[in-house]
């Protein structure tokens, strides 16, 4: 074919019939060569020289014409449209070689016209139009104009002769002529069709998706379709007539390949043929893939052909790997999953599905999903999974399901959905787990929490509780004591012992206080209101109560502060801690000695606030144990008093606000406990602004009358006690809720001093009560109370009062917040 001389490829029947003539004409020409010198010297003897001399020039002149179009057919690229030039002079080169063939025997017929040199000539020109019919078949047009140029010259001459026997001659060469040209067109159909079979199946070929490979029993390559080319790098001129071996099979496996085909060959076996092989194939550019062989055997005789189908299988092996990958996955994971298809019938479970509901891949795959529902759960989840499909979502929740056994336990589920290009489900996948060992754990742990808030507020209720027990007695104690301090008819002695009572009571007091604040802060009940809270103000309260405890020992307190210092703090518990450091600063200090509290900016958006006193200071031990609870580090056999938890106290107060303490301290010469706590803004270090520590002052009032409104008759006198220390004050008393209402509709006083725990109406309700009047909306109400816990003091100033005093009530702070409103 043309491919083997110019590598084009024809392009329909045609093309291809040209192509194999000319693949002939070479084997033509070389034959007419033979011929020639052969005839020219069997029958030098024989026939005339001219004779001679003509016929086999005539013949050289026709081989030299076909070599010479041989060559110009190479060069030439062969198509459609070059086709019919091509044909014609195949043709017309073909008649000439006819024609020369018929000058030797035409010459001898006219000059020599005997019965042997014609019956001669007659065989060779039957010999030869038989041999060219045959190698020219593809070629119809050429195949009659050699045989008419060969037979019909000699033919016509010897039909002219009056010799019968150059008549019969010339009667056989017509009926050859016919014959031949009948033949021929029936041999030159059939190679047509032969042609046209060929040309269909190798387009079958190339179409095919597999590589076609043909090989003879050497291995070597005798077919090689297109997709053969693209799947293994060889073009077909370069793949056909290779050993398959070093083509497409790897070097390690060369050997094996060879020695199975030898085993075949040898044996006949045919376990391999007509059955899929997975084999690991060679690209033209030494990459490795694998491909899928099916081998056919072709014939069974001596000489035995094979075609192989080879299929590309990279992918889906690299497929079947991830798949496999996937399932190990699936299998390694501890939750259970199952896939269903589009219908809701399984298609696939993983280890922990199985084992965890019962059924092997056999009793489950193809098995609705309904199988492992409780029944009783399933409408409602194929509702929901309704609603999760339409809107396009996955659906997580908890869900009844039931195992082959029978038992049941709830899943928590999380199911997703697969769709395809235009929206429809084609997969649903369930990923699960046994929820009811978490659940268990809940109820245990609600149950368990339950009974903690149980167990914590009955501990917040017994606070509480005792805190106003013990407050209410105390307040008693200490208020009327108070009175007797300020009673100028006792005698030396009598006040010495109503001090000892003051002491006691405020230590006592204090110890109740600290007690119950660690143990709010210990189980975590303690609250705290964060906010920005001025500093200086703070401070201010606090060298005012501290005035009293500094004076009689002649301690200076001096303060220095930025003017504008704001922490982000709890201002009770501020305070609360100030109150502390500044009271073991006075009570552990020398007489005569000073204390200093300074503020300065810390890293962190924070303020460090210190507190210098000039006692006899703490060494390295005793520093390692000063915020141990219950440890005074020996002050407990001294004449100082003490509780040993208010450090223990402000350190866990600091701490819950976001801050940190701690103390510097020289012996013999002092102490500095300093505290860091937060700021909303970046502390700046302006001016210090000195404050004189104030004294205790009375300021004249006007007369104003104040209510006090009390179920216990003993805190009532207490009261009335108390405000006769103010001569401008007319005292109100009401021992009831209704009475009290009714003397302040009535009186409209300037104050009214409110009990909360009273029986028929409490606190609050009273409260409600008189902010319900019109003429009363604007009287100051002070709740005066034994409940002081934070909460109870948040729930006051929530429920409207103007402030909240508690019991044990202090003489000076109680005077204190009764003048500001009254002055208010």
């Amino acid at each position: 074919m043309k491919p083997a001389m110019n590598g084009t490829v024809p392009s329909d029947v045609d093309l291809a019939l040209l192509d194999a003539a000319y693949v002939r004409k070479p084997m033509n020409v070389g034959m007419t060569l033979v011929v020639t010198l052969t005839i020219g010297l069997l029958l030098w003897s024989v026939l005339a020289t001219h004779t001679l001399l003509a016929g086999c020039a005539a013949l050289l002149a026709s081989s030299l014409w076909g070599h010479l179009e041989c060559r110009a057919y190479r060069r030439a690229v062969l198509g459609p449209s070059n086709l019919r030039r091509w044909q014609g002079l195949f043709a017309l080169q073909s008649a000439a070689a006819g024609l020369a063939w018929s000058v030797a025997p035409v010459l001898t017929m006219a000059t020599q016209p005997d019965g042997d040199s014609l019956a001669l000539f007659v065989g060779i020109l039957l010999g030869v139009s038989a041999v060219a019919m045959n190698s020219m078949a593809g070629q119809r047009a050429g195949m009659f104009a050699f045989l008419i140029g060969t037979l019909a010259p000699t033919s016509l001459i010897a039909g002219l002769a009056d010799a019968p026997a150059q008549r019969l001659a010339a009667l056989v060469l017509a009926s050859a002529l016919i014959a031949l040209m009948v033949v021929g067109h029936q041999s030159h159909l059939a190679l047509r069709r032969l042609i046209e079979t060929g040309m269909r199946l190798q387009a079958n070929l190339d179409a095919s998706h597999d590589a076609v490979v043909g090989m003879d029993d050497s291995g070597r390559i005798t077919d090689w379709n297109r997709r053969a080319a693209e799947l293994f790098g060889w073009t077909a001129p370069e793949a056909i007539g290779r050993m398959l071996d070093t083509t497409i099979v790897p070097e390690r496996m060369r050997e094996a390949h060879r020695q199975g085909l030898a085993r075949y060959l040898a044996t006949g076996v045919q376990r391999v043929m007509h059955r899929r092989i997975e084999l690991p194939a060679l690209h033209r550019d030494g990459r490795e893939f694998v491909v899928e062989i099916v081998l056919s055997p072709l014939g069974s005789g001596p000489a035995r052909s094979f075609t192989a189908f080879l299929t590309d299988i990279s992918e889906r092996k690299a497929a079947q790997e991830r798949l496999a990958l996937f399932r190990r996955v699936f299998d390694a994971s501890t939750q259970m999953i199952s896939i269903v298809d589009g219908e809701g019938y399984a298609v696939y479970q993983n280890r922990a599905h199985q084992a965890g509901l019962g059924y092997r891949d056999e009793e489950i795959i193809g098995q609705h999903f309904s199988l492992t529902v409780a029944p009783e759960a399933l409408a409602a989840f194929r509702a929901e999974i309704g609603v999760a499909m339409r809107n396009g979502l996955s659906w997580t929740g908890q869900l009844l399901l039931q195992r082959k056994d029978g038992s049941r336990f709830i899943a928590s589920k999380h199911v997703g959905f697969i769709k395809d290009e235009v929206g429809r489900v084609q997969y649903a996948f369930d990923i699960f787990y046994d929820f009811s060992p978490e659940l268990a754990r809940r109820e245990e742990l609600a149950a368990a929490k339950e009974i903690a808030e149980r167990a914590s507020m009955a501990k917040s209720e017994f606070l509480s509780s005792m805190s106003h027990e013990l407050r209410t007695p105390m307040n008693a104690i200490l208020g009327f004591a108070q009175i007797l301090q300020y009673d100028g008819s006792l005698q030396a002695r009598q006040l010495d012992q109503v001090q000892e009572i003051l002491r006691a009571g405020r230590h006592l007091l204090e110890l109740v206080n600290e007690v119950l604040d660690l143990a709010k802060i210990e189980s975590g009940h303690l609250q705290l209101a964060l906010e920005p809270v001025a500093l200086a103000a703070v401070v201010d309260d606090c060298m005012q109560l501290m005035q009293a405890l500094a004076a009689p020992r002649q301690i200076e307190l001096h303060t220095q502060l930025p003017p504008h210092a704001e922490l982000h703090a709890d201002r009770t518990r501020v305070k609360q801690i100030l109150l502390n450091l500044l009271s073991n600063a006075i009570k552990y200090n020398r007489d005569g000695g000073s204390v200093r509290l300074s503020a300065e900016p810390a890293r962190g958006k924070r303020w460090r606030i210190s507190i210098t006193d000039t006692g006899c200071g703490l060494s390295a031990q005793q520093i390692e144990q000063l915020f141990q609870p219950f440890n005074r580090l020996g002050a407990e056999h001294g004449s100082i008093e003490g509780t040993g938890i208010g450090l223990t106290i402000t350190r866990r107060l600091t701490e819950l606000m976001g801050g940190s303490v701690g103390v510097q301290s020289t012996l013999g010469k002092g102490s500095t406990f300093w505290l860091e706590l937060p700021s909303l803004s970046q502390p700046t270090l302006a001016t210090a602004q000195p404050l004189a520590a104030p004294a205790m002052t009375v300021a004249p009032l006007p007369c104003h009358s104040v209510l006090c409104i009390d179920d216990n008759p003993v805190n009532l006198r207490l009261l009335v006690q108390l405000l006769t220390l103010r001569p401008q004050i007319q005292v109100l008393t009401a021992a009831s809720p209704a009475r009290g209402l009714e003397l302040a509709s009535a009186q409209r006083p300037s104050l009214i001093l409110l009990d909360i725990h009273m029986p028929e109406m409490d606190g609050y309700a009273v409260l409600a009560a008189l902010r319900a009047d019109p003429d009363l909306q604007s009287t100051p109400v002070v709740a005066v109370s034994a409940s002081a816990m934070p909460q109870d003091i948040e729930r006051g100033r929530a429920a409207g009062f103007n402030d909240y005093l508690t019991k044990p009530l202090d003489l000076g702070n109680f005077l204190h917040v009764v003048d500001r409103w009254l002055t208010r």
